[in-house]
């Protein structure tokens, strides 16, 4: 996903055909999860009731077996229109010309960052840049799950050696929790009460 995100390899020309479109069609889920996470429905047209005055309705499951065979056809059609807007999206992506964030005036010392042209390019791309950020925000290190292995083998000391792992699990967790209420500021990270 991060190779399709970022502009500069978007085409994904290190990849087999077969690699492309999984590719392809894993952004097209998670725009899907998207969508649904967020509650985002296309807006549909208004369209004639069935029911008109000629029928009159027989009975009240007469009425809700009409509502629910609606409902569906709705839910069908709102799903249609999301994954061609997604295809779309995702079309005009990919056939877009080279990123061109990186200008000459800018140092080119620095490194490139893609986070920048989905800042900027955030309303053309609305479903592709949420997922850019949060796939890019991915932070690159380990330092935070060294950190805890250190708190455990803090923990685990020759005279605690038979504490259970449920139980060190806690106390991690509990240390995690409260060195998390306490903020980033907070300076007594690595002692354990």
């Amino acid at each position: 996903m991060a190779t399709f995100l970022n502009p500069k390899t978007r085409k994904m020309k290190h990849l087999s055909v077969e690699q492309r479109e999984q590719s392809i069609e894993y952004i097209k889920q998670e725009m899907l999860l998207f969508d649904d996470a967020n509650g985002f429905k296309l807006p549909t047209t208004p369209k004639d009731p069935q029911l008109s005055i000629n029928h009159p309705i027989k009975s009240m499951s007469d009425f809700y077996s009409n509502a629910e065979d609606n409902d569906e056809g709705d839910i069908d059609q709102q799903a249609a229109l999301r994954s061609s807007s997604h295809a779309l999206e995702i079309e005009l992506y990919t056939k877009q010309g080279s990123d061109k964030s990186t200008s000459s005036d800018e140092s080119h010392e620095e490194e490139y960052n893609p986070l920048s042209f989905w800042k900027k390019m955030h309303s053309s791309y609305p479903a592709l840049s949420k997922i850019a950020a949060r796939i890019f925000s991915v932070p690159a290190s380990s330092a935070a799950v060294e950190r805890e292995f250190s708190l455990a083998g803090n923990i685990i000391t020759q005279k605690r050696s038979k504490l259970s792992p449920d139980v060190v699990n806690d106390m991690v967790f509990n240390h995690s929790f409260k060195v998390h209420q306490q903020g980033p500021d907070s300076t007594d990270k690595s002692e354990l009460h």
